[in-house]
């Protein structure tokens, strides 16, 4: 399930930037590289605030949040690569986008210095199998009864 959501993030990803690596690791500790990359890190699972964790017309529905990283030869082509991926997300209809910015301690748990990122709300979906309705096979038979007390 998370694969398949990995998968349309990385493919979004690169139709945006073009040729870039896209990983599912968290940021690496050094941020500009030798080549152009992209961090789609699962942060949370959380409810859902359409659905929260009920079942609803046979599906359950959590929200993912992903940390969003880039690095690049440089450090302002990491951050151009971001900006274009912040824009983009804005356009799309089932990408929620926080541009709060982690905390000094939230980035030291990583390991690594505050860098620009954002976060990505997405919506992951799980159908519920229907239970089998049985048919009615015959017509509805009523019999009648009295009520009165015969042993008096």
């Amino acid at each position: 399930m998370i694969s398949s959501v990995f998968e349309h993030m990385k493919s979004w990803v690169c139709e945006t930037l073009g040729d870039v690596d896209v990983t599912s690791d968290p940021p690496p500790v050094k941020g500009d590289t030798d080549k152009r990359s992209v961090n789609v890190y699962l942060k949370d699972v959380v409810e859902s605030p359409s659905s929260g964790t009920l079942l609803k017309l046979d599906r359950l529905q959590v929200q993912l949040t992903f940390l969003v990283t880039a690095s690049g030869k440089t450090l302002l082509e990491a951050c151009d690569d971001l900006v274009k991926l912040a824009f983009a997300a804005m356009l799309e209809k089932d990408m929620e986008i926080v541009l709060t910015p982690m905390t000094a301690e939230e980035w030291s748990a990583f390991g690594v210095v505050p860098r620009p990122s954002f976060f990505l709300k997405l919506p992951l979906n799980f159908d519920v199998e229907k239970p089998e309705v049985k048919r009615v096979q015959k017509p509805l038979v009523l019999k009648s009864s009295s009520l009165s007390n015969k042993n008096k």
